[in-house]
């Protein structure tokens, strides 16, 4: 089903209730819909479960979709300060205990940029059977040394985050986000899930990808693996994108033209139709 990226007189999907549960002593949120085989949607530093109404809106008539919201971000509960600098580890930990919470099953785990870390980690680690992997503008961590201080652009999103207001906040991330010929509504749509960040979060998630280096394991995945991402991606590095590609056994490569870093957004149709051949093009594929 064709679902159209947003225009100002285009109506925008209705997202799913906010789901919760307590996981590991933790809050965990999530929403879905759908039933049956599992697409579950891992968001990026500046989104959220909501980021993903469109892939709601095409795949809940065939799959059971489902987007969570990581640790400090949406309606989950950050990780407890005294826990020592999060690893994606720490967080795949969470997010298998989810899945194995909801009962999830032939899982096809869609990660985009900080989410796809954990993905990549997730179908390293092989606690939970995943049938595909989809790597989505992401990048193989930034591999900072064991007790480097925070980076001057943590520091400085930090910085703006306690003093803008929460709709300048998020026009200024996604004005970096999205392509510069993005709609103004896919404009607002990008704002409205990066004004909803909390400084916990926020702080916790880029200090996991400053120390993140999962260079080692992309060799080793041993499932199918799209590597999908956009042609005017301002967020991650060209140099990265290269790194991850090369490195990773990917039995399929998309590049979508005209998008940046919000993709599944600024071109919905394109992003939902890779995912759908991408889905239809390993259809007999074993879990991992």
């Amino acid at each position: 089903m064709a679902i159209s990226s947003p225009t100002a007189d285009a109506a925008v999907p209705a997202l799913p209730p906010l789901s919760e549960a307590i996981v590991q002593d933790r809050r965990l949120c999530w929403r879905e819909a759908g039933t049956g085989p599992a697409l579950v949607f891992l968001h990026g530093l500046s989104g959220s479960s909501a980021s993903w109404r469109y892939q709601f809106a095409a795949f809940a008539d065939r799959m059971r979709v489902i987007a969570w919201d990581a640790p400090g971000y949406g309606g989950s509960d950050p990780f407890a300060a005294a826990a020592g600098e999060p690893v994606p580890a720490t967080y795949v930990a969470a997010l298998a205990g989810l899945l194995r919470h909801l009962g999830a099953r032939d899982i096809t785990l869609v990660g985009h940029s900080m989410g796809g870390v954990l993905a990549a980690t997730l179908a390293a680690a092989g606690e939970v059977p995943l049938l595909r992997l989809v790597l989505s503008s992401t990048h193989p961590g930034y591999a900072a040394p064991a007790g480097s201080p925070a980076s001057p652009g943590l520091a400085e999103r930090l910085a703006q985050l306690a003093s803008l207001s929460p709709a300048e906040y998020g026009a200024r991330r996604a004005a970096g986000m999205v392509a510069p010929r993005a709609s103004a509504a896919v404009r607002e749509l990008v704002a409205g899930a990066a004004a909803e960040a909390r400084p916990e979060g926020l702080f916790a998630a880029t200090r996991m990808l400053q120390f993140a280096d999962i260079r080692p394991i992309l060799p080793k995945l041993a499932l199918p693996v799209l590597v999908l991402d956009g042609d005017e991606d301002r967020v991650v590095r060209p140099d990265l994108r290269a790194e991850l590609l090369a490195l990773t056994p990917a039995t399929s490569h998309r590049t979508l033209a005209g998008v940046g870093h919000a993709a599944y957004l600024e071109n919905a149709n394109a992003y939902n139709a890779a995912l759908a051949d991408f889905l239809a093009l390993t259809g007999n594929a074993r879990r991992a």
